[in-house]
């Protein structure tokens, strides 16, 4: 079957479609709060590769030493993803919000308290539950909250995208000048800051009695064909979300022993400054990804980026110096580019009730099996030197393009019109 004749064929997709604005009275608050929430979160997340080499002195640490004692963290911020999922979907989602504020701040602040690794370790397991509890509550507030869910997950993606943006550097800086507890204690205080915001401020008509009308207006397309494509997506996302999580730990580390910087003496600052930069570039991917989204198709669109990932990353793995970086800039352009896709993707494919939930067994999926990557990365780091480990993110990435055309294949065999 061609495309030619499939146009009407989505996931729920409607371009240019306008909902009365009294449906919303809460979306400016659904769009700020879960701005800020992700932008936290991936702050939160990053803090830990800003002062990496600080740790790596600080306790003695090898490339997999320190791989495995950010996996608790990683591992809970996986697999706490679904738990917290199915709690937003049949408790409530402001309150599962208002405890990934508190929750993940206390849990930040006492990092700053520890001194052993072991300590470390399990203040950062903590660390990771507590901000598993976001993605599948924000995401699911937004598709539920907002008219234009396309624009508004580009801008969410955004706002994460300016969190994984600062957090390595000002954890940098910040390790550097006061040392390396305040790289937690400072982002502590933020973030439960915003969490009072939010407390004062509540988004009231996402809450359960709220919601429970609007539920009967989102059927699920339940068919087989869009099953099988969900299963695919899935599958794409879970091993995006390994390269993911290999970039982000070891990219700092990677690019402060790669690139000299006259004015800048320490590699430390280096690399957290030109993440920072690499992650500015991504979130103005996120926003074209969310534009494309609300525009066109996503699916069609998503399917025919993914491919493109693996090469661009092999290419940009054989640079040095400056052309690296803006290869990366490139690279990772397109790769977060892909994030609002897969997220209206997702709300389109599942029912309003299970909304959460949803988006629970792709964080769970893709940060789960992400937490992998930062020990098994530090292991091929440790034994054959850190260009290896992005040579082996760059194959894993073929496992995308392989998943991209089982998917298409699914999308092409569904029933015109879902």
């Amino acid at each position: 079957m061609s495309e030619t004749g499939t146009e009407a064929r989505t996931l729920g997709y409607s371009p240019g479609l306008a909902a009365p604005e009294a449906d919303y009275p809460d979306e400016r608050r659904v769009i700020v709060f879960t701005g800020l929430g992700h932008g936290m979160m991936h702050v939160f997340e990053l803090l830990y590769a800003g002062v990496l080499p600080l740790l790596i002195l600080q306790f003695d640490l090898t490339l997999t030493q320190a791989g495995m004692l950010v996996f608790p963290n990683l591992l809970m911020l996986g697999l706490g993803s679904l738990p917290a999922g199915l709690l937003a979907d049949r408790w409530d989602s402001q309150r599962v919000f208002l405890l990934f504020f508190f929750g993940t701040s206390l849990a930040t602040g006492l990092v700053g308290f520890c001194r052993t690794t072991w300590q470390l370790a399990a203040a950062f397991g903590l660390m990771g539950l507590c901000a598993s509890m976001y993605h599948p509550t924000g995401l699911a507030m937004i598709s539920l909250g907002v008219r234009r869910q396309g624009l508004v997950m580009g801008l969410h993606g955004v706002f994460g995208s300016l969190g994984l943006a600062i957090s390595p550097f000002l954890a940098g800086f910040f390790g550097e000048m006061l040392g390396w507890q305040w790289a937690f204690f400072i982002p502590a205080a933020v973030g439960l800051v915003i969490g009072f915001g939010l407390l004062f401020f509540p988004i009231k008509s996402l809450s359960r009695s709220s919601l429970a009308a609007r539920r009967n207006d989102h059927p699920p397309p339940d068919t087989p064909g869009t099953r099988r494509v969900l299963i695919w997506l899935y599958a794409v996302m879970l091993v995006t979300g390994f390269v993911y999580r290999g970039l982000m730990t070891y990219l700092p580390k990677y690019i402060g022993d790669r690139l000299q910087v006259s004015w800048i003496t320490s590699a430390v600052v280096v690399g957290g400054l030109f993440v920072s930069l690499i992650l500015v570039v991504g979130g103005v991917g996120q926003i074209w990804g969310g534009h494309m989204s609300d525009r066109r198709d996503p699916f069609r669109v998503y399917v025919r980026l993914v491919p493109f990932l693996m090469p661009l990353l092999l290419a940009t793995s054989l640079l040095k110096g400056y052309p690296m970086v803006l290869g990366l800039c490139v690279f990772q352009f397109f790769f977060f580019a892909t994030q609002p896709m897969e997220n209206q993707m997702l709300a389109a494919a599942t029912p309003a009730h299970y909304r959460s939930t949803g988006y629970g067994i792709k964080f769970g999926l893709n940060l789960g099996v992400g937490s992998l990557a930062a020990p098994l990365c530090g292991l091929i780091g440790d034994m054959f030197g850190m260009d290896w480990i992005f040579y082996t993110l760059s194959l894993v990435l073929l496992l995308t393009a392989a998943g991209a055309v089982m998917m298409r294949r699914a999308y092409l065999k569904m029933p015109a019109g879902l």
